[in-house]
């Protein structure tokens, strides 16, 4: 699998985590949007395994950026898991109640008019069609989202001191 590098300049460790957190357990909103924005939005459809390079003035540890790296994007993947389910749940009831609503419309139009019966017929479609995007759109892309997470738990760290020679280079 191939990997892709992603460079980030630092001065010190303290510039990873949220400036109120002086137990440095949660990642800096900038951190944060700066993966998402730059690599794992962009790249997520590509097979690749991530490398993160940090370059620090001072020294720093790596174990910890790793770890803390990865419980974010593992919490991050528990509110998908729930944002599936979620979504897997009002799939099925907007079958029912499309199926329901076109039954309706089968027994009722040989009896009500044709307005009334085409009503019926509507009605039972738009939540079929909602349930059918939910399955075919809506749920690849959180599940697309699953997968770039992973690769963000499993990227490895490396970390250079004194800047390094891949200093201030953003892929």
């Amino acid at each position: 699998m191939k990997t892709r590098d992603i460079n980030i300049k630092i001065h010190e460790e303290s510039d990873l985590y949220a400036s109120f957190d002086p137990e440095q357990k949660l990642l800096s909103e900038d951190l944060i949007l700066y993966l998402a924005r730059n690599y794992l939005n962009e790249h997520r459809y590509v097979q690749e395994q991530y490398v993160l390079h940090f370059y620090s003035d001072t020294p720093v540890d790596g174990e910890r950026i790793k770890r803390r790296i990865s419980e974010y994007y593992t919490k991050e993947m528990e509110n998908l898991n729930c944002q599936l389910r979620n979504l897997t749940v009002r799939a099925i009831w907007l079958a029912v109640i499309g199926a329901i609503l076109l039954t309706l419309w089968v027994v009722l139009s040989a009896s009500t008019t044709a307005v009334r019966g085409e009503t019926f017929c509507i009605m039972g479609w738009v939540p079929i069609w909602e349930a059918t995007n939910i399955v075919i759109i809506e749920r690849p892309e959180v599940h697309r989202m699953q997968l770039t997470y992973k690769k963000a738990i499993n990227a490895e760290v490396v970390v250079e001191e004194n800047g390094g020679d891949g200093a201030g280079r953003r892929d």
